[in-house]
């Protein structure tokens, strides 16, 4: 492998390699910071979620302390109070009653009705009324029965909970939403402290299970708090008269007590639960939900009965109205029956209803494009490392562009003293020790003459491309005749060219009477390069002519050269215009140069103001390449550089 191939290599290697480091570490963190962020986001989603959680508890927690607090009594649509006495004198429950309370107050609209449901019966409601005459509550005081398109309303949905079950069912039911709450009662010293995971090794992932932690101890909270509350309003066991329990709890509103054996004891024992939330089937629908508790009575000795109470709930109006609440901070919130007894020991469900609620759901890499300062310093970062390998790949390829130039120019500049020096030492050589004859002298002569001027052409053309490089040229704009040009253009190359047995060709076809100015000797020069490279690479047998040709651009002027030779290949034109390349075919690389001259010719137009572009590789008429310089008319003298 040659010196250039093998610096190549190694600075592709390198470059590689950087970019292999740098960009596999951006990219590594882009992903641990989108990472970072996912959890964080996660994070911020679990708080929320508690966040919500506790606004729908607090909005339920009341309500169900307050249908826990309720008297058992209250169930029937007329009840037995306790003790009443008329003129000092106690009555007795069969004689008095009073309308329940729930027929005056006003339940929220997602309360369907309210039931009472004993082993013996069917369920009935305190809010629809029974007709029995006069005894609807004091002396003198009347009240009003329900609408009757509401009280319909409410045998219907009490007609839809016995659709759905029987009493044994119900009582199943209850039993195991009992059992359920039993099983995921919170121990709140279990999850006192976050635990803290050997694998979490990122701040986000860390904040993450911290905040996971903090949702079990606040779901842990939210139930005891939910539990203390009802325990709190829940009746104690009591001791009421037997007859009032009759008259409440079998809703038996008759002219007299019902009847009861002689020997029972004169009171009865009555337990009463917390309201406990249980969901009911509903085939091919969303699952019932029902609050309900149940009131044991017990007689001494003699029986021990159970009778259910609650209300039935329109859960689909619940739930609107409790995600109506949240719809502010969370428009896409869910809330879902959780109806197994492992659902209900999550930490996004509610203390008060088996139901689980969803927020936004945050995935991983769900949050990519969303802009924060983060993502811009990432952002920015990610710009400046790609504009660094920018920098660096172009430094490297300047560097080897600079390094493959050198080595062309020595090997160009070698080449081309290599022949004529040659020439100079073996001619010197003869000359000096007499093995030249007389005769032959002159044309040694020559032949020295000749290789010197080309040693001075091949060091003047480096000279001239340096100076270019360091814009170190001075214009001379001059004005002269386009034939008086044309003239000094055969004069000067016509000889050259029929040396080389090539015909030189002027066309003048420029406006009659109008001036050229611009720098002539510079223009000969980009001139003398074009003819000279037709004359070496153009010939075509005798027929081999060069054409020069003076013409209009518009406002500027165009000279043309063309030839009749092969043309110009299309692997060679990318590299045309560049110094120390020539040709690859093989008649082009067996002629000499350096392989500046296209690249001076066009720098020269450049200081020209012009340019210098290649027409056609193999021109339509003259078989051969075709060059148009393009130039300005040049008004005053200037200093370039």
């Amino acid at each position: 492998m040659s010196g250039p191939a093998r610096l190549k290599t190694l600075a592709g290697a390198g470059f590689a390699f950087i970019c292999v480091f740098v960009l596999g570490g951006l990219i590594w963190a882009t992903w641990l910071t989108v990472r970072l962020e996912d959890y964080e986001l996660r994070a911020l989603r679990e708080e929320g979620v508690q966040s919500a959680l506790w606004r729908l508890d607090n909005t339920l927690m009341p309500f169900l302390a307050r249908e826990t607090g309720r008297s058992y009594r209250h169930y029937s649509a007329r009840y037995a109070p306790t003790s009443l006495s008329r003129n000092g004198t106690e009555v007795n429950a069969s004689e008095f009653t009073l309308p329940s309370p729930i027929l005056e107050q006003d339940p929220p609209e997602w309360v369907d009705v309210y039931f009472q449901w004993g082993e013996n019966g069917q369920p009935t409601s305190p809010q629809i009324l029974p007709h029995t005459g006069d005894r609807w509550g004091l002396a003198g005081t009347e009240t009003p029965a329900a609408p009757p398109a509401e009280t319909l309303a409410l045998a219907e949905a009490l007609r839809e909970l016995t659709s759905h079950l029987s009493y044994d069912d119900l009582r199943d039911r209850f039993n195991a939403a009992v059992a359920r709450d039993l099983h995921s009662a919170p121990d709140p010293g279990a999850s006192a402290e976050p635990i803290r995971l050997a694998s979490a090794q990122s701040r986000g992932y860390e904040r993450f299970q911290e905040a996971q932690m903090r949702g079990t101890q606040e779901w842990a909270t939210r139930q005891l708090v939910n539990r203390q509350l009802q325990q709190s309003n829940t009746q104690l066991i009591g001791c009421d008269p037997i007859d009032v329990v009759a008259q409440n709890l079998l809703n038996e509103v008759e002219n007299s007590n019902p009847a009861l054996p002689s020997d029972v004891p004169e009171y009865a024992e009555v337990w009463v639960t917390p309201m406990i939330p249980v969901w009911l089937p509903r085939e091919g629908e969303l699952p019932g939900l029902v609050l309900m508790r149940r009131v044991t009575v017990a007689v001494p000795e003699v029986t021990e009965s159970s009778v259910y109470q609650g209300l039935v709930i329109n859960w689909e109006k619940l739930r609107d109205s409790l995600l109506a609440q949240l719809a502010a901070s969370h428009p896409r919130a869910t809330l879902t029956p959780v109806t197994s007894a492992a659902g209900t020991r999550d930490h996004n469900v509610l203390a008060t209803l088996p139901a689980r609620l969803d927020i936004e759901p945050v995935t991983a890499g769900a949050s990519l494009w969303t802009w924060n300062e983060g993502r811009a310093t990432l952002l920015l970062v990610w710009g400046v490392a790609l504009v660094s390998l920018g920098v660096i790949g172009l430094g490297l390829r300047t560097l080897l562009t600079v390094s493959n130039r050198r080595v062309e120019f020595a090997y160009a500049v070698a080449h081309e003293l290599r022949t004529p020096l040659t020439t100079f030492r073996l001619y010197t050589d003869m000359l000096a020790e007499g093995l030249v004859p007389e005769e032959s002298r002159p044309e040694y002569l020559q032949t020295l003459n000749r290789e010197s001027k080309r040693l001075a052409d091949v060091v003047n053309g480096v000279l001239e491309y340096a100076r270019i490089e360091n814009r170190k040229v001075r214009l001379a704009p001059a004005t002269i005749r386009a034939d008086e040009f044309l003239n000094r253009t055969r004069t000067t190359f016509g000889k050259a060219c029929a040396d080389e047995g090539v015909q030189l060709v002027t066309d003048n076809q420029w406006a009659d009477g109008r001036p050229l100015t611009t720098d002539v000797e510079l223009v000969l020069c980009v001139l003398g390069v074009l003819v000279a490279n037709a004359c070496r690479h153009g010939r075509n047998g005798d027929a081999s002519r060069v054409l020069v040709r003076l013409g209009e651009a518009g406002e500027r002027i165009a000279l043309d050269v063309v030839d009749t030779g092969p043309g110009i290949e299309a692997s060679d034109v990318r590299a045309l215009y560049k110094p120390f390349r020539r040709g690859k075919s093989a008649e082009s690389r067996a002629k000499s140069g350096l392989g500046l001259g296209l690249a001076l010719a066009r720098n020269w137009c450049g200081l020209l103001g012009g340019r210098l572009e290649l027409v056609h590789r193999k021109d339509p008429t003259f078989g051969g390449a075709h060059f148009r310089m393009t130039l300005p008319q040049l008004q005053n003298h200037g200093v370039i550089g």
